[in-house]
């Protein structure tokens, strides 16, 4: 935007307008050099005077601005970060829970798709399933054998486990046969380090319901 330069600015910057200082006898005969150096010393002023009042509009926060800024940040920060790492545990929970029951469908529709035992072994923080029908003596042993596959061997997450005390499938194992249907009842226990717990319970027809 073009700066206007009146005669009140001109007097402030320190110089008349030039009409003025032209006028008769204003000034000795062969001053116009040192009149017009004058002027240019006066221009160069004005120069500075707008750089230095454009840096001040364009300047940052002040600091104490900065520091009431930090402030409400490190305010926010303590409310939310907390729930975050509770809302992060919830999740990993209840994904956990929500495997574990798709795995034992699995388990169920694997038998009758193989028509053949699918055994599911239970441990503190992982469970396996594999299709139970090895050669010979090794078909329908509760054991992953050579020859045998195995379908899942999946790991808790941190911070949650299955709780073998409250288990109570026989031998902390079930399995389902051809027909889809467990061959040993019984329910597992998921819990958190938070104290947070869920029972899959496995009833007679294969069905799974979650408490």
């Amino acid at each position: 935007m073009p700066i206007t330069l009146t005669d009140d600015r001109l007097d402030l910057l320190g110089f008349k307008p030039f009409e003025d200082q032209m006028a008769a006898d204003a000034f000795p005969n062969n001053s116009c050099i040192s009149y017009m150096a004058q002027t240019l010393q006066n221009m160069l002023a004005i120069g500075d005077k707008i750089k230095m009042n454009k840096r001040l509009k364009n300047s940052g926060f002040s600091f104490y601005e900065l520091m009431v800024v930090i402030a409400i940040i490190a305010i926010i920060s303590a409310i939310a970060i907390p729930n975050m790492f509770a809302w992060r545990a919830d999740a990993k929970f209840r994904g956990a829970v929500a495997n574990l029951k798709g795995d034992l469908n699995m388990a169920k529709l694997m038998a009758v798709k193989e028509s053949a035992f699918v055994v599911v072994n239970f441990y503190a923080d992982n469970y396996e399933i594999f299709v139970d029908n090895g050669a010979g003596a090794n078909t329908g042993n509760w054991t992953l054998d050579a020859d045998e596959r195995r379908l899942r061997n999946r790991q808790l997450p941190a911070g949650v486990s299955i709780d073998l005390a409250g288990t109570d499938f026989n031998n902390d194992r079930t399995r389902f046969i051809e027909r889809g249907l467990p061959d040993n009842l019984g329910k597992v226990v998921v819990v958190s380090s938070s104290g947070d717990q869920r029972e899959i319970e496995l009833n007679r027809l294969g069905r799974m319901n979650v408490q």
